[in-house]
């Protein structure tokens, strides 16, 4: 798109980039190899992962004026990843997302005082409707809560949802002063299958 070379913008790993979906790829080795386990999307970005410990463009983190970002890989990176199990070939591998979010949290927190907001961005979500993914909820909750993560986007689902501030599912009675992490899911860009 020739929007894409004058916006900056941030990306984060989704099930889309996971792997080749052509059955092409399946049958022809060579383009198999080049496609698998986010290769293309690790090869056209260049995220700030380097400067902030993270590894390749699955996980990351940058400072932005009172805003301390986070992109988290939601596809393979804590135990019982959708995406390490869900396709044909094998994905992930892609370090210790988890010691590295904490320790990530930890020097955010540090600098509250310049940076009061953290917010964190993956595209699966932790909460949607009345379902939780308890595997992603098991692996980054307690974190989120622990170090005061305000915000966590996230996509995938093709709706829009905002939820109170919620943590083991228990949400907090409004948004003031809240303790818990506020999750959006806000999956529609692009897409024309919005659901309610």
């Amino acid at each position: 798109e020739s929007w894409a070379s004058k916006v900056p913008y941030m990306v984060t790993p989704g099930n889309h980039e996971a792997d080749c979906h052509d059955p092409a790829c399946l049958t022809d080795s060579a383009r198999r190899e080049k496609l698998s386990n986010f290769t293309a999307y690790n090869n056209r970005f260049r995220m700030p992962s380097p400067e902030s410990g993270g590894v390749l463009n699955m996980h990351y983190s940058f400072n932005y004026g009172s805003v301390h970002f986070i992109s988290i890989d939601a596809e393979t990176g804590y135990p019982g990843a959708a995406e390490e199990t869900r396709y044909v070939l094998p994905c992930g591998g892609f370090g210790d997302q988890l010691t590295w979010l904490e320790n990530d949290l930890i020097l955010a927190n540090q600098q509250r005082d310049v940076r009061p907001w953290i917010l964190a961005a993956g595209h699966h979500p932790m909460y949607q409707g009345s379902s939780i993914n308890t595997d992603f909820q098991a692996a980054m909750e307690d974190l989120f809560y622990k170090y005061g993560v305000d915000v966590y986007f996230s996509g995938h689902v093709h709706s829009y949802e905002r939820d109170l501030p919620v943590y083991q599912g228990v949400p907090e009675a409004d948004y003031t002063d809240a303790v818990a992490t506020t999750h959006l899911l806000i999956g529609g860009a692009g897409n024309d299958e919005m659901h309610g």
